[in-house]
């Protein structure tokens, strides 16, 4: 799946920004795959505006820990703002002129829907890191 949203994701963000993704062969998901795949595309497009004009590297990244699928986008952009580090996602709360402030709450409310956790945070020196928590079900 990580594949196909770079392949599609790469049309719709800038040449500058490179997409790569570090995902093993055997993780399988048993979670909506519709409502995933928009999840993740929302983030790598939410990433790419924060890079704007910036060279940079959006990353996706994949790995299981304790029950949990754990998903990560990295990106080389500014980062968040310290407000919404200290207030946490909120619906229609947005730093950008053209935004509207859904599609972090979006994904929030997937995430919550399947009992998970969505956790942001900075990279030093620069970057934001959105990593989504999935509770693994027995299939």
């Amino acid at each position: 799946m990580a594949d196909e949203l770079i392949s599609l994701t790469g049309y719709q963000i800038p040449s500058n920004i490179t997409l790569k993704s570090n995902i093993s062969d055997n993780i399988i998901c048993e979670f909506p795959e519709s409502n995933l795949r928009q999840a993740i595309l929302n983030l790598i497009l939410n990433a790419a505006q924060a890079m704007g004009d910036t060279a940079g590297v959006i990353q996706i990244d994949a790995h299981r820990q304790t029950n949990t699928l754990c998903i990560e986008i990295t990106d080389d952009g500014p980062g968040f703002s310290v407000q919404l580090l200290a207030e946490g996602i909120r619906p229609f709360y947005t730093t950008r002129a053209d935004g509207t402030g859904l599609g972090l709450a979006i994904v929030q409310r997937f995430v919550r829907g399947l009992g998970g956790k969505i956790k942001l945070r900075n990279l030093p020196p620069r970057g934001g890191c959105v990593t989504l928590e999935l509770p693994e079900t027995d299939s």
